[in-house]
C-alpha cells in the first residue's frame, strides 16, 4: 500500500513540475506569447510527422521529423532522483495551443504532443494532450 501511495504521490509530483516550466524548460524565456496558437504549417509538421514517428527513433531523426520543439523539460524516475537532480531524460513538447502561460492543464486548454527520451537520445514514449496520438 505504501508503494503504490509513493507511486501516486509522484505521479502527482511529475504532473506538477511538468505544468511549472522555467526559463530553460520553455517558460517565460522561450520567447512565446500567449495565447499561442501553431500556424498551420507548424501544426501541419506536428500532427502529420507524430504518425511517422516511432519508438527507439533517435533523436536528431525526430527532430529532422517534428523541427525542432517548443520546449525542453527533463525526466526523473523518482523522487529521490527529483531531490538530486538525477534527470533519466528529457522531453520534448511540440505545442499546438496553449492559451494561458501558467495554470492547470485545464485552464491552459493545451493541445502538445510530448515526446520522451532516454539519456541516449532514443524516443521512449509519444504523449498527446488535448489531441489524438497518431
Amino acid at each position: 500500500m505504501l508503494k503504490i501511495l509513493f507511486m501516486a504521490f509522484g505521479f502527482s509530483l511529475s504532473l506538477c513540475f511538468y505544468g511549472c516550466g522555467s526559463a530553460w524548460e520553455g517558460g517565460s524565456g522561450s520567447g512565446i506569447s500567449y495565447p499561442y496558437y501553431a500556424n498551420a504549417e507548424r501544426t501541419a509538421q506536428i500532427s502529420n510527422g507524430v504518425g511517422r514517428l516511432v519508438i527507439g527513433m533517435p533523436r536528431n531523426e525526430v527532430v529532422k521529423i517534428m523541427g525542432e520543439p517548443d520546449e525542453v523539460t527533463q525526466l526523473y524516475q523518482t523522487l529521490d532522483a527529483i531531490q538530486k537532480g538525477q534527470s533519466s531524460g528529457y522531453s520534448y513538447i511540440y505545442l499546438i495551443q496553449r492559451k494561458k502561460e501558467l495554470g492547470s492543464i485545464i485552464e491552459r486548454q493545451e493541445k502538445l504532443y510530448k515526446l520522451s527520451f532516454n539519456l541516449n537520445d532514443g524516443l521512449i514514449k509519444i504523449e498527446s494532450e488535448g489531441t489524438h496520438i497518431r
